[in-house]
């Protein structure tokens, strides 16, 4: 059973923390690759998430989510007067 690949460009939230992208954390899709695993291949996301996090993510690790930041708000680099909490908080948008 194959399962819907987002489309280059959509927007999404991190579901987990993995490395510096934290949970709840806004994204963009800018790639899909297939990458090694065992005998077959699965199909990874290539992000940017808000700071210029650039990063490959598995299937589980997004959720589609239109966050409104444009690619260009989230490739700006993080403002280091604020607190990663502070940053969070000006970006995070409203979950229900």
């Amino acid at each position: 059973m194959k399962t819907k690949l987002f489309p280059v460009g959509t927007f999404i939230l991190a579901v987990k923390n993995i490395g510096s992208v934290r949970d709840g954390q806004p994204g963009i899709v800018t790639g899909v690759v297939e990458a090694p695993f065992f005998f077959w291949k699965r199909p990874m996301y290539l992000c940017t998430f808000f700071g210029n996090v650039k990063v490959a993510m598995k299937q589980s690790e997004v959720t589609e989510f239109n966050h409104g930041h444009s690619r260009e708000q989230l490739e700006e680099p993080e403002d280091g007067s604020l607190s990663p909490a502070e940053q969070m908080q000006k970006i995070r948008p409203l979950k229900k």
